[in-house]
């Protein structure tokens, strides 16, 4: 017996059948997807594009980061501002204590989004950053290094002769 499937006119196939073959295809679309690297424009760079990463460009993300937790923060305290003045309004209702759960939770989970963006984002941006300008001294002094050598000299050697 044929039907109408998804994917057009088919054999009745058994829902595992069928999830089967969603999932084959999600997983070649996935990774074709995750063998290239955007090209800055929303498409996809062909074969030989590369990612590159620098210090700079890792200080214009962690700038991005602390923007988006300003708003972030921003936005927080003004709704903050606004529930605070539900709470006692609520008195003598039944809906007084689950209202102070809500602002509880509330309060530990935008501080929990707080330090997610704080520390795991800016944090490691701006850290990486700085690892990446101590790995660009270290090697730019060790090629110094080795041009003050030349024909296999040290530069001591350099120094004294």
């Amino acid at each position: 017996m044929t039907y109408l499937n998804y994917w057009g006119v088919g054999e009745r196939m058994s829902f595992d059948q069928e999830w089967a073959s969603a999932r084959s295809q999600a997983v070649e679309t996935v990774s074709m997807r995750l063998n290239t690297v955007d090209d800055g424009n929303g498409g996809r760079g062909g074969p030989g594009t590369r990612l590159h990463v620098d210090a700079k460009v890792l200080d214009g993300r962690a700038r991005a980061a602390e923007t988006i937790l300003e708003n972030f923060v921003h936005a927080d305290d003004a709704a903050a501002k606004e529930t605070s003045q539900v709470g006692g309004s609520l008195k003598g209702f039944k809906s007084a204590a689950g209202f102070k759960v809500f602002q509880t939770r509330w309060d530990s989970q935008t501080a929990y989004v707080r330090g997610l963006l704080s520390d795991k984002v800016v944090g490691a941006l701006r850290g990486a950053a700085s690892d990446f300008r101590d790995e660009e001294r270290r090697r730019a002094l060790a090629m110094k290094g080795m041009d003050d050598g030349k024909n296999g000299e040290s530069s001591e050697s350099n120094a004294k002769g």
